[in-house]
């Protein structure tokens, strides 16, 4: 606030010294509102990723609707979230060390969640941020399974806008911290919940 303070006085005094009037603004809401979207443009034909010399890129897994985050589990598994409407976590493991995972090397461990995104391991609980909630699932690295899902946090007030949310727990377990986005890029007044590390 005093950096603004500051700045409006010295735009001010420049004015003055310069003898000339600041100019008046519309009030905001006031003017018809501008977008600037991208425009999408259809990969032409032919056209391959570039890499730098003695690098190689493949594939290594698929068949996924919004894959968007991962992280890596116990026992060398890869935890991935799907974060559809009606989404899923995965473990990814390559039995077959072939640097790729087909779908047979695919377990879906939870199923039917609202866009889960941030994943977060510690003890024997695999916590899955949704968009309304946190759970935390037993989790078995070996069978790849996970126990029934128990809410430990709800976000039932921050169920739209910016909807990913990530977890991390500090060093010692004892807390962890829960990302939540704005509602929009300009929601004055939401809850104190939304953009905040809480």
């Amino acid at each position: 606030m005093r950096a603004y303070t500051i700045t409006i006085i010295a735009a001010s005094l420049g004015f003055a010294a310069a003898g000339q009037t600041p100019p008046k603004l519309p009030n905001p809401y006031h003017t018809p509102s501008a977008s600037n979207a991208p425009r999408v443009v259809a990969r032409p034909d032919g056209a391959t990723l570039q890499i730098p010399a003695g690098f190689d890129i493949q594939e290594f897994a698929s068949g996924f609707e919004r894959p968007r985050y991962m992280i890596q589990g116990p026992s060398g598994e890869i935890l991935l979230s799907d974060s559809m409407k009606a989404g899923s976590v995965y473990a990814l493991v390559d039995r077959n060390k072939d640097g790729r995972i087909s779908s047979e090397e695919q377990t879906q461990i939870a199923s039917n969640l609202d866009r889960p995104f941030g994943l977060a391991l510690w003890k024997d609980y695999l916590y899955i941020a949704e968009t309304t909630s946190v759970k935390r699932y037993k989790y078995d690295s070996k069978k790849l399974a996970t126990g029934p899902g128990e809410e430990v946090v709800s976000l039932k007030e921050a169920p739209s806008g910016h909807w990913t949310r990530t977890i991390l727990f500090d060093a010692k377990g004892e807390k962890f911290y829960l990302g939540v986005g704005s509602q929009s890029n300009v929601s004055p007044g939401e809850p104190e919940i939304r953009a905040a590390i809480t």
